[in-house]
Parts: structure tokens; sequence; C-alpha cells
């Protein structure tokens, strides 16, 4: 288990059912240690936003390594939403138009600021075509070509749609992608968003309008972890605040909802 406010690293080991603790090696006050990770091989990658490295943990010797992480001298502060692919995560920068891109292979990382200063990205996604697609807190969409470093921009605010454009919080926090589209799972914003690669054609999903309305706007959408199983259509929200995960198919946009249960919550008093 990643430690927000915790000082240690919790692990479950599934075949002795039998849990460890170990403790980090500075313990600091603040809260939000760590608010990304990733996985390679058989190290998970801890990546910063107020703990002052990256840790490298490695999952069969328990060994822990502390990762330098810094640009022109600060620590990088990462945001909730990454996008991982091989051996390279891709990493939004809080209040920041920066995407990292770490690799997890040789421990080197990259450190770019893409599109107009003003921007604060909250989402990042890979594609197939080797491009990222970012949001920024207007809801807009940069995109950013990895092989001709070009840029393009996808103005929401241009198409007529009720997006709810406060800065004080992303419109959307989660991307995802399946066959021609890109999907974005709204933060402030009240609506689900796809995207055709192809043509850039912006549309409103059908199945946004009953999940958003459930999620009371869209603000149970900040906390949640989104999984999608490669070269699956499904797609996986957890929102563990709330005890609940949808199950969407992005294929046929069936949705399905499933409560989860906790074991205290059942005994009897």
């Amino acid at each position: 288990m990643v430690p927000a406010n915790a000082d240690s690293v919790c692990t479950y080991n599934i075949k002795t059912r039998e849990f460890k603790t170990f403790m980090l090696r500075e313990r600091t006050k603040n809260i939000d240690k760590f608010i990304a990770c990733a996985v390679y091989g058989e190290c998970v990658f801890m990546f910063p936003y107020h703990y002052p490295y990256i840790l490298k943990f490695n999952l069969e010797t328990c060994d822990a390594e502390y990762l330098d992480f810094r640009y022109k001298g600060e620590l990088i502060q990462v945001g909730l939403q990454s996008c991982t692919c091989g051996k390279n995560v891709y990493l939004t920068v809080q209040g920041s138009n920066a995407i990292v891109i770490y690799n997890m292979q040789n421990e080197t990382y990259e450190y770019k600021e893409i599109g107009d200063k003003k921007e604060c990205y909250s989402s990042v996604l890979r594609t197939e075509e080797d491009e990222l697609w970012m949001t920024n807190q207007r809801g807009d969409i940069r995109i950013y070509d990895l092989r001709t470093c070009k840029t393009e921009l996808i103005k929401i605010g241009d198409i007529k749609f009720d997006v709810d454009v406060q800065s004080v919080s992303p419109c959307f926090v989660g991307n995802a992608e399946y066959a021609d589209f890109v999907y974005f799972f709204p933060g402030k914003a009240r609506m689900i968003l796809k995207v055709n690669k192809k043509t850039r054609q912006v549309e409103k999903t059908e199945f946004g309008n009953t999940l958003c309305q459930e999620a009371d706007n869209c603000f149970g959408w900040m906390g949640s972890r989104f999984s999608m199983p490669q070269g699956k259509s499904i797609l996986y929200i957890f929102n563990i605040i709330n005890r609940y995960f949808y199950s969407i198919n992005l294929q046929s946009e069936n949705v399905e909802k499933y409560e989860i249960e906790s074991s205290h919550l059942n005994e009897k008093n």
C-alpha cells in the first residue's frame, strides 16, 4: 500500500496472507506524501506530492531506494492522474503545464513544458498513435505528438456544452482510450466526453448523463481510480471513499454499478 499520510509502506503476501510494514527513511509532517505509483518488474515506483524523493520499493526483497526528483532545484510535485506505457510513466505536475516522462528502466526523466504556460493539466494519456492527450483546467484538450513534438489544442469552450469552467477545480480528471476514441471523465464538468482520434470531433456520451447525475455533479470522481485491462473494452472506475465501482463497456456503452460491501457494516450489533 502506497503511503499518503502514513510513515510506512504496507505489503500483503497473498500466499501467506500476512501484512508487513516498512518505515520510511524520512518521516514528514506533510500529508499526501505520495500521490501516484507504477509497477515495473518487481519494483513499485512511488511518485511524490510532498515527500522529498521518489520511493523505489522492491516487492521481492522489500528493499527501498530513495531517488532524487527535482527540476531546477525544486521538488517536482506530481498530479493525481498518470499514465504508464511500458517502461515510461507520464505524470502531470501540480499547477503546471508540464508533463514528466519518467523512464523506470534507467531511472531518468524529462520535464516537458507543453502549450501555454497558463495551462494546468489535470489528466494525461498516451495513445496508440504516440500522442499525449491532456486536459487543462478549462476542459480544453491539448495534444502533443511525441514523434514530431508538435502540439494541437481542441477548445471545448468553443463547443456549446454545459461545462463549469471555474478554475478552482479541473473540468476533467481522467481519460481512457478505446478503438478510435479517447474518453474524458469529469471532475468539475457534468458530462463524459469522447473525442474521435482521427477527426477530432467531440461529443457527449449518452451513458455519461446518468453517471454524472449519480455522482453528485461528478465531485465523487475526483478521488476515483481508473483501471482498464489492456486490449479489453471494459473500464473499471473505483470510488473507494463512497464504496462503489462502475463497470463500463466502452464498445456497447453499457454501464453496471456495484456496491463495495465492508464486512464490519454487515455485522449485527
